[in-house]
C-alpha cells in the first residue's frame, strides 16, 4: 500500500509548561485524543507529544517551552510563522463540546462554533494561554 503524504506532528512552543499544559490536556482530552508521550528535543529540552485519536502517534501535536527570548514583541499570527493549526473534530457535536470547555474555563472563543466556507465546514477559533489561535472543525 502507497503511504499517502501527510504531516505526522507540529510542535508549538508554548511560554511555560506550568501555564499552557491544563489547557492543552484537557482540550485534548475533550477531543478523544488517547496517548501522551514525553522525550528530549535537540537542545536537550521537555517535549510533550498529544498524539491524535487511537493514540497514533502520525497525527500528533507537541509542546515545548520557549528557550529563546530575542522576540520584542509578542506573538503575531500575521508575522512571520504560523497563523494558526485546525484539529480535525469527528463530529459537529465535538466542537461544541469544546466550546463550551472553554466558556465554561474562561478562555476566549475568537469565533464560532458556526459554518464557515460551506455547510461542511463547522468550526470553532479560540486562543491558547499564550495567544496562540487554534481551530477545531468538524467536516460532518
Amino acid at each position: 500500500m502507497k503511504m499517502l503524504s501527510s504531516i505526522p506532528h507540529v510542535d508549538l512552543v508554548v511560554s511555560s509548561f506550568n501555564k499552557s499544559l491544563p489547557f492543552y490536556k484537557k482540550l485534548f482530552e475533550v477531543l478523544g485524543w488517547e496517548k501522551e508521550s514525553e522525550t528530549k528535543g535537540e537542545r536537550g529540552e521537555r517535549l510533550i507529544y498529544f498524539a491524535g485519536p487511537g493514540g497514533k502517534l502520525d497525527s500528533a501535536i507537541g509542546l515545548r517551552e520557549r528557550q529563546s527570548h530575542n522576540r520584542s514583541t509578542p506573538y503575531d499570527r500575521y508575522d512571520l510563522g504560523f497563523h494558526h493549526v485546525a484539529i480535525n473534530a469527528p463530529t459537529r457535536r465535538l466542537v461544541n463540546d469544546v466550546a463550551a470547555w472553554l466558556r465554561k474555563e474562561g478562555y476566549k472563543i475568537e469565533s464560532g462554533p458556526e459554518e464557515y466556507y460551506n455547510k461542511n465546514y463547522y468550526a470553532l477559533f479560540f486562543c491558547d494561554p499564550d495567544g496562540l489561535k487554534l481551530e477545531v472543525v468538524s467536516r460532518e
